[in-house]
């Protein structure tokens, strides 16, 4: 199994990491530095998340890797307790605000149909054998 993302999904990471900076940006200047961290880290968290998500989901999904569905599920439940428990830390530590934070978070959906519009459609070429 190969170990590199798929050309769009790299492109869709791409652009969740380029508009978080855009916003970040642009938070930072318009509303002050708090929101700005916020908004990085909104975006750093969907990033991160998404990567994430697309490892499992390659690894669950390629069809002859040896895998370990009960690894896996493992993985998928402690990312999710991860992300849950660590956007509920940060918010109850006070460490970000919360609207700038969902500002940042909401890249992801903006970077993935970005991503998915502008990225390489034509099939990658079949492994020789």
């Amino acid at each position: 199994m190969s170990r590199q993302l798929d050309p769009r999904l790299k492109t869709a990471i791409f652009a969740v990491a380029a508009f978080g900076a855009m916003f970040t940006a642009v938070g930072g200047t318009v509303f002050g530095l708090r929101a700005g961290a916020s908004i990085a880290v909104g975006a750093t968290i969907g990033a991160s998340n998404l990567y994430a998500l697309a490892r499992v989901v390659r690894a669950l999904a390629t069809p002859g890797a040896s895998r370990s569905v009960a690894s896996w599920t493992f993985a998928l439940l402690l990312k999710m307790i991860l992300l849950f428990g660590g956007i509920w830390l940060l918010l109850a530590w006070h460490s970000v605000t919360v609207i700038p934070l969902v500002v940042g978070y909401m890249t992801v959906p903006i970077g993935v149909a970005l991503g998915s519009v502008v990225s390489d459609r034509t099939e990658p070429p079949e492994a020789a054998p």
